[in-house]
């Protein structure tokens, strides 16, 4: 017996998946939660860390070093982790310095 092809749809390719599978099995919702909170996360922590190496007399483009297979995670942290340097610099006074404002009560 010969099987029919229809006309006009390509044939599957192994290893590819169309896109009504791709959503046929319910994995589109944990998918879309995950994107919803990598992007939620993400915005913050890049703040954080370029405030982080601000205090640390770096620009913003010490982020990239991150992007350095092996070790430029590694050294990333390092630099996270230094101390601040003391005074101010360009971006501005250094945080631990910066007295406190006395509330009354």
């Amino acid at each position: 017996m010969a099987t029919r092809v229809q006309r006009g749809s390509p044939a599957p390719v192994a290893g590819q998946q169309n896109a009504a599978s791709l959503c046929g099995d319910g994995t589109c919702g944990d998918l879309t939660t995950f994107a919803l909170y990598y992007l939620a996360v993400l915005v913050p922590s890049l703040a954080v860390s370029v405030r982080r190496l601000h205090d640390t007399g770096r620009s913003a483009r010490w982020l990239l070093i991150s992007l350095v297979p092996f070790i430029g995670g590694i050294w990333f942290l390092i630099l996270l982790l230094l101390d601040s340097v003391p005074g101010a610099n360009q971006w501005g006074p250094n945080p631990k310095e910066v007295p406190v404002a006395a509330t009354s009560s």
